[in-house]
């Protein structure tokens, strides 16, 4: 689809490229409707090693937690529940 928008998650420093290169391997074994695919990669984007994954949509877990604080109980459960369906 040439409308869909992806990312291209980029590595700061080395030892963040060797964990790149470890989720790539992760994402490859991976199909579920609630996680990144990964399309290309890992990828050496200049001195930098990258991935281009899919789009998870417009807030990250990351940006809710920062945003709303530690998630309680109920969330975790809930967020547990739908990486199960």
């Amino acid at each position: 689809d040439p409308d869909r928008e992806l990312v291209l998650k980029v590595a700061r420093t080395e030892s963040a490229g060797r964990r790149l290169s470890l989720e790539a391997d992760v994402l490859r074994a991976l199909d579920h409707r609630r996680v990144v695919r990964l399309i290309a990669g890992p990828l050496d984007v200049g001195d930098r090693r990258a991935l281009l994954l899919t789009d998870a949509g417009k807030e990250t877990l990351a940006t809710r937690l920062s945003k709303e604080g530690r998630a309680t109980v109920g969330q975790l459960e809930q967020y547990g529940s739908q990486l199960l369906e």
